[in-house]
């Protein structure tokens, strides 16, 4: 939930079936008014959809009707997930802090309301393409001493029955004393990616097992575990994709040092340049 005054003509679509092709998805967006582009993301490798878009009206009150008219309509027999683009929130400056174990039924606008004291820049509940919430969320603070006020006075705080963590962003912490170099996240700087690479694997660890263990942060697409060409022996460490980029950073915030198999698994972005090569 941005705070009030900001607006964008772009609209973020999920839950969309793999088939929904980009024609499809602007029939249906022109009906509510002049689209100037769709655009349904895809993976690079497989050119495979990744189950969301994002549709650019003409104007900013277009985009508002469009998300009033089409969130819940289904599309290829898929309910659909509409809401307002955040990467211009997500590129805007500030400090983010992390609010994990909220109950399900919280809603941004209800954070919103715990936060305002505060002033928040934007809150933002994360939810999966079918909208529905993944039990954490991002909140925004133009302001460091605030965002620590902030944390403070709110973790462990009773939210519906449940102590929520409040506490700084891992990733936005990682990335700044980083320096612009490839650092704790394992990608570039500000470059989150939907992949995730996890070390200190014990040699026996299966694949089901980290998909079994991953899927309580999302949809896990898969999860390969480097071996050995020769021997097909485990590396101790793995890749997994996921369906979206906050699916990989909540895998990373709420699972990273769990204990598999006696051994507490390091997770961190996977990047091509940076990441884990061996």
């Amino acid at each position: 939930m941005a705070a009030a005054g900001t607006a964008t003509n772009v609209v973020f679509v999920g839950n969309l079936a793999w088939s929904t092709s980009e024609e499809s998805l602007r029939a249906l967006a022109s009906t509510v008014g002049p689209v100037l582009s769709v655009q349904i993301q895809t993976h690079a490798d497989t050119g495979r959809s990744k189950g969301w878009g994002l549709i650019h009206y003409s104007a900013p009150e277009v985009a508002a009707k469009a998300i009033e008219a089409l969130n819940g309509q289904e599309l290829d027999n898929r309910k659909l997930h509409v809401r307002e683009d955040r990467s211009y929130l997500d590129s805007a400056e500030g400090v983010v802090v992390f609010v994990g174990n909220l109950p399900w039924s919280v809603t941004s606008e209800a954070l919103q309301e715990l936060f305002k004291e505060y002033n928040p820049l934007d809150v933002h509940v994360k939810t999966n393409m079918a909208g529905r919430s993944r039990g954490f969320a991002l909140v925004k603070f133009t302001d460091a001493e605030v965002a620590g006020v902030a944390i403070t006075n709110l973790n462990g705080y009773q939210l519906e029955g449940r102590p929520i963590q409040v506490r700084f962003d891992r990733q936005q912490a990682e990335a700044g004393a980083g320096e612009g170099e490839n650092v704790g996240n394992g990608g570039p700087v500000g470059g989150l990616t939907d992949r995730v690479t996890l070390t200190n694997l014990a040699w026996t660890t299966e694949e089901g097992e980290l998909v079994s263990l991953l899927s309580k942060a999302g949809t896990v697409v898969g999860v390969e575990i480097q071996r050995h060409a020769d021997t097909g022996r485990s590396k101790g460490w793995a890749i997994a994709t996921f369906a979206s980029r906050d699916e990989a950073l909540n895998a990373i915030n709420t699972l990273n040092k769990t204990v598999v198999r006696q051994r507490p698994i390091s997770m961190k972005f996977y990047s091509t340049t940076g990441g884990r090569r061996t």
